[in-house]
């Protein structure tokens, strides 16, 4: 533990122990306000607690904090909350956790987002989970929603390279938001060949999802294959899982990438 305490009430997160996945406590309940903002972001970023053993309630306290902070819509935690995500690599509740903890922040956290997704040198992982946050703002926020997705498609079409993993949750999010205003973007990007079509599907996937004409030339790039001739409607795999699956996969070829510039 860290050598300064905590203080009453945000202390008491350390006793909460484990996290529901689908049911996140009031914090406000707790006595949590506004003026414990600067507390949870410490909470938040204490080194002994998030790499401390599994064993333990105190080790789930970085979670109820960050949760906490975005029940609070806590816009100095954005940063904070980035440089987590792109610390704790293999972290699966931060992965699936701290976008939401951003759609609740809100439309103030889009710029720092935005910043963040544009910073090639940070780990994929993490800007996957930037990339995540505004979808997740874009859906929570329906006033945000457009200024969402022009920072996505924005940031696909850079096609930048070396990043097709990220390019394929782009594609997945801009999907999720209905971005039909990115459709040239989405198009030159798997022209491009830069999009992991395991994320989200090819480019028939984008035309078939908004309702377009399909054709054996509607895939830029390469001729259509079996795959892409499906009939709309035929029995494929889950897509979340496919996402949470390719997830992992980055996260760890991140986090060796990492262990290699050491």
């Amino acid at each position: 533990m860290t050598d300064k305490p905590y203080d009453e009430p945000v202390a008491r997160l350390l006793t909460l122990g484990e996290c529901h996945r689908a049911r996140w406590p009031d914090y406000r309940a707790l006595g949590l306000g506004p003026e414990h903002i600067p507390e949870l972001i410490r909470m938040v970023a204490d080194p002994d607690l998030n790499h401390a053993g599994r064993e333990g309630a105190a080790v789930w306290a970085p979670a109820h904090a960050w949760r906490a902070l975005g029940q609070l819509c806590a816009v100095d935690a954005v940063e904070p909350l980035l440089e987590l995500l792109d610390e704790l690599v293999m972290d699966d509740w931060a992965l699936e956790e701290i976008p939401e903890v951003m759609g609740l922040i809100g439309p103030a956290a889009i710029p720092t987002l935005r910043a963040f997704l544009a910073q090639p040198e940070r780990r994929e992982y993490a800007r996957i989970g930037a990339a995540d946050a505004l979808k997740e703002i874009g859906s929570r926020h329906r006033g945000a929603r457009d200024e969402c997705v022009a920072a996505l498609a924005e940031r696909l079409a850079v096609r930048e390279e070396g990043a097709r993993g990220l390019n394929g949750f782009l594609v997945s999010n801009l999907l999720d938001l209905d971005g039909r205003e990115a459709l040239p973007a989405l198009e030159a990007a798997f022209e491009a060949g830069c999009v992991d079509e395991s994320v989200a599907g090819g480019w028939r996937d984008v035309r078939r999802h908004f309702g377009l004409a399909l054709s054996p030339e509607d895939r830029p790039g390469r001729p259509a294959s079996g795959r892409d001739l499906e009939p709309p409607g035929s029995r494929r795999p889950d897509p979340s899982r496919a996402k949470a699956k390719r997830k992992k996969k980055l996260a760890k070829a991140s986090q060796q990438k990492n262990r290699k510039k050491r």
